[in-house]
């Protein structure tokens, strides 16, 4: 009998689990505004490539700032939805992406993305802006950079203080 207990209570533990994990990603897909880090992968090093459609009139400023858990963005542009990426410079190759943060188009001031690791004094780091591919989810290898009238990235290099 008290086997049986047992059991009941560990199946109903483990389908409880199940059900709350459920839960959580239904409501993972869903992105507020908020400047929270959606995404990031330190093992990705690759380089940046230019998105097919190139969009006009982008503008990114960003100036030096103190190294930390999160990057601060003065001004964006954003001519579609889409996210802003820091990622690491190592050996002039941008490299890991550190945060992202999702913008619905418009134009945005005093943005802060935040980290899963820190910047660190006198290192630079690239702000790259990505389209989202529709599913709200930040992906480099699904997401690709916006580019200017030129073809160029849009992008933006700061040296953490």
């Amino acid at each position: 009998m008290q086997t049986k207990k047992v059991g009941t209570f560990i199946t109903g533990f483990l389908v409880g689990l199940v059900v709350v994990y459920a839960y959580g990603q239904m409501f993972n897909n869903k992105v507020d505004n908020s400047p929270v880090v959606e995404s990031a992968n330190d093992n990705i090093n690759t380089e940046v490539s230019i998105s097919p459609d190139p969009i006009i009139n982008n503008e990114l400023s960003i100036v030096a700032q103190s190294a930390g858990n999160s990057v601060l963005i003065n001004s964006i542009t954003m001519p579609e939805d889409g996210w802003i990426v820091v990622h690491e410079i190592k050996d002039n190759i941008i490299s890991n992406a550190l945060g992202a943060a999702r913008r619905d188009a418009g134009q945005y001031t005093d943005i802060s993305v935040y980290l899963l690791r820190d910047t660190q004094p006198d290192n630079e780091y690239m702000v790259v802006l990505y389209k989202d591919n529709g599913d709200k989810t930040f992906d480099l290898s699904a997401d690709k950079p916006f580019a200017n009238a030129d073809g160029e990235h849009v992008m933006s290099k700061f040296i953490a203080q």
